[in-house]
């Protein structure tokens, strides 16, 4: 990767022993944020759901990547200036953006299924909270686990007059529902004083309505009755939410980031969804 005399060597040599880690134990060990690497090696449900914090009942906010890590991996996504806003992190991910790609895998395969398990345990003790993680047959005895096929990528917020496209199509900035069951979310960006190197491009969640029941359909945001909560991004923090909450990006005004996705699908029946995240 060649890079200029402005980038600090430090995060160069932090993607070189993100690649270099052969173990899951190993990657762990440097690429997530503390309390989070601390509280998955507990394998205590309680540890873990204790770094939750609640934006709605279907979205909650934790440390997931260390800082400098979300540094480093932005750094390497930046490096590539080919690569379009939005960058899929499968076989060719690996080798095009290889440290990146390799956090990816950790989490989808690693932490999401442990958040999952633990946001679970939230739901038996306080009820709406762990909306965002329950599974839909649940009640009815069926496992409450994700399906083994996931997905990663990566979305690239550039000022609009230097990208082909704006992330994910444009997709992001209107109210959606993401296509899968549970997604988790982390911001990559770099911080320079405790201030983000860029402005805009937030997180915001509607509030579901009383009862936790789902959306009949797409909120209206022009309707008063209808809350918004939001969430401003910073660098290593994640967010997990469940497929029914509705949510968008704000316009990215200044600056740039990124964000990097893993997502899964409910085990619970249906054969569709073991390989839906394979379109």
């Amino acid at each position: 990767m060649e890079v200029d005399d402005t980038v600090p060597v430090g995060l160069v040599s932090l993607l070189l022993e993100l690649c270099a880690a052969e173990k899951d134990q190993e990657l762990a060990n440097v690429a997530l944020a503390p309390h989070l690497l601390q509280a998955l090696s507990t394998a205590n449900g309680t540890a873990i759901s204790s770094l939750f914090s609640p934006i709605t009942s279907q979205a909650s906010s934790l440390p997931v990547l260390h800082p400098n890590v979300a540094a480093a991996l932005m750094l390497e996504l930046q490096s590539d200036e080919a690569s379009g806003a939005l960058i899929e992190l499968s076989t060719e991910g690996l080798q095009e953006h290889p440290a990146t790609a390799r956090v990816a895998s950790l989490l989808t395969r690693v932490v999401l299924p442990q958040l999952v398990q633990a946001a679970q345990g939230v739901v038996k003790l306080h009820g709406p909270l762990g909306l965002f993680c329950v599974a839909p047959g649940a009640g009815r005895g069926l496992p409450q686990e994700l399906c083994e096929l996931r997905r990663s990528y990566a979305l690239h917020y550039r000022p609009k007059e230097s990208q082909a496209a704006p992330a994910d199509n444009g997709r992001v900035f209107r109210c959606h529902v993401d296509d899968c069951d549970v997604t988790l979310a982390t911001c990559l960006g770099c911080a320079a004083e405790d201030t983000p190197e860029w402005t805009g491009a937030d997180l915001h969640y509607v509030d579901a309505e009383q009862g936790g029941g789902p959306q009949p359909g797409t909120p209206d945001l022009s309707d008063p009755n209808v809350v918004v909560q939001q969430h401003k991004h910073v660098p290593g923090t994640g967010v997990l939410h469940g497929g029914g909450a509705y949510h968008y990006v704000s316009p990215l005004l200044e600056g740039e980031r990124a964000t990097l996705v893993v997502q899964a699908m409910w085990e619970d029946g249906w054969e569709w969804k073991k390989t839906f995240l394979a379109c």
